[in-house]
């Protein structure tokens, strides 16, 4: 497990082609935050999914930062936009993250997800 003081930071442009670096940041931090394979794999597609509404909401950056304390993983984002909705579009993301973790949503476009440890 990670020290409470343990965080990964990325900041990327609102671009689809940088679905692979987002996944890939997720995936180098997951050692440094003790996450497991089945966390890892959840945060991948919860991040994939912040910077697809970051697009659609013609956002012009993508900041994620990903921490581990105290038994549980939280995945900040901001620049995010409003999530969408299936009368939005196709993917209810919010539906989506919050059946991934807990989910809390500012309306200035900022996003939390934190969820314990898988067993």
């Amino acid at each position: 497990m990670s020290d409470a003081g343990t965080s990964f930071r990325l900041r990327v442009a609102a671009d689809p082609a940088l679905g692979v670096t987002v996944r890939t940041f997720v995936r180098s931090s997951a050692p440094g935050l003790g996450l497991r394979d089945e966390d890892v794999e959840t945060l991948c597609l919860a991040a994939t999914e912040l910077l697809a509404n970051a697009v659609e909401a013609d956002e012009r950056a993508l900041e994620l930062t990903l921490e581990a304390a105290d038994g549980r993983w939280t995945l900040r984002a901001t620049g995010v936009g409003p999530l969408r909705t299936v009368a939005d579009a196709e993917i209810d993301r919010r539906a989506l993250l919050s059946g991934l973790a807990s989910l809390a949503v500012d309306p200035s476009g900022e996003v939390e997800l934190s969820a314990a440890f898988a067993d």
